[in-house]
């Protein structure tokens, strides 16, 4: 499958490949006795999870698998997979969206009417059927009905980009922008916020803070700590916050030390001890809206364009019942439409009782052609029109 893997942050993650030939459909191992084919795996955010180079194990013809620990919140993860064939290297990449849970479980569409022929429906269909009808709901009621992870590049302004306002009147009007929308609704955390390409991090830094002069201060493994007050720009290089086991209280711009509001203060002594407030997790508020606010306390977004990178999970807690049931049913079409001896083309069916109309799927006022399931899903769709 090379389509988008989904699988739960709750359970070990299986991983797999199977190598064919070019323009083939016979599985066939790589080069090497044992053969022999590698993998590594990126966050998308840019972070490793899995070396490059790591050995997969090997399955049947072709086939190789790997058992990846679950991380603690959603994630997308984008699969490398290398081997050699004849000599020559070959790549395949394979995606994966790790999140909160499914809407449903598989024993529970198993279960359903005319679902009980593990043959003729085998548990890997349940599976793929299951993630195609996520998606759809998802894509047409325009939220996540689980957590999930997302990740967005967004302006620091967003008036920024205005062609028709002078550089000069920018410069003399702007008042730090803090509220932006974020691409996704109901963000449930936080998870990274990178402001100007510096992270503001809810780690506690290790070690103890020593202050070299009064306009530079590092961890003890020499690591500026950058941060911004309302809205004066602090840059690594020239400033550096107050960095200890637990914190940074104050920071300098220019020579001289402001505190959190941006109020001279006295310079720090050397060695002193400080806390770190836990900026992600008080000082940035989420709403269901959408909206990511930065607190009295936090770094105003500086302006900029395609400057912000906040990476959180959003989602409902819960799928209303009537969502989920309307669900499964459409899993249940999709299933059985994969054995049904019903032309595609086909709009009506003439049987003994009579003539019936077949349902036609539509873009959005009747996405899966199934008047019920449709009727829910325009109940729960949250899509905004858009404007030429």
């Amino acid at each position: 499958m090379l389509g988008i893997q989904r699988y739960t942050n709750t359970r070990p993650i299986p991983l797999s490949i199977t190598w064919y030939p070019q323009d083939s459909e016979t599985a066939t191992d790589p080069d090497g006795a044992p053969a022999a084919c590698t993998y590594g795996i990126k966050h998308v955010n840019g972070s490793t999870v899995v070396a490059a180079g790591t050995a997969a194990t090997h399955g049947a013809t072709g086939v190789f698998t790997a058992t990846i620990d679950p991380p603690a919140d959603p994630a997308q993860w984008v699969v490398t997979w290398s081997a050699v064939f004849g000599g020559k290297a070959a790549t395949q990449t394979t995606y994966v969206d790790v999140i909160g849970s499914h809407l449903i479980d598989l024993s529970e569409i198993r279960a359903m009417d005319a679902m009980s022929d593990t043959t003729a429906y085998p548990t890997a269909l349940l599976a793929e059927r299951r993630n195609d009808a996520e998606v759809l709901f998802e894509l047409v009621t325009g939220q996540y009905w689980s957590h999930h992870y997302a990740l967005d590049v967004l302006d620091g302004d967003p008036n920024y980009r205005g062609a028709n306002q002078s550089a000069i009147r920018n410069i003399l009007d702007y008042s730090p922008w803090r509220r932006l929308m974020l691409s996704q609704r109901l963000p449930q955390k936080l998870l990274a916020l990178t402001i100007d390409g510096v992270q503001v991090s809810n780690v506690v830094p290790s070690g103890t803070a020593t202050a070299t002069s009064a306009t530079s201060l590092t961890d003890s493994g020499g690591t500026a700590v950058v941060n911004r007050d309302v809205g004066l720009t602090i840059t690594a290089g020239t400033a550096h916050g107050i960095v200890t086991a637990n914190t940074a209280t104050t920071w300098t711009v220019g020579g001289g030390w402001l505190d959190k509001f941006g109020a001279s203060t006295t310079t720090p002594a050397s060695n002193a001890a400080y806390s770190l407030p836990s900026v992600l997790a008080s000082n940035y508020a989420l709403y269901e809206s959408g909206e990511l606010e930065a607190g009295p306390l936090a770094s105003a977004f500086a302006r900029g364009v395609q400057n912000i990178t906040a990476e959180y999970v959003c989602g409902a807690d819960a799928v209303p019942q009537d969502l989920r049931l309307a669900l499964a049913k459409y899993i249940q079409a999709l299933v059985l439409e994969s054995n049904s001896r019903i032309p595609d083309r086909a709009t009506s069916l003439s049987t003994d009782f009579g003539t019936f109309r077949i349902g036609q799927a539509k873009a959005w006022d009747a996405p899966t052609g199934y008047g019920d399931i449709d009727a829910v899903l325009m109940r729960y769709g949250t899509r905004v029109p858009g404007f030429a």
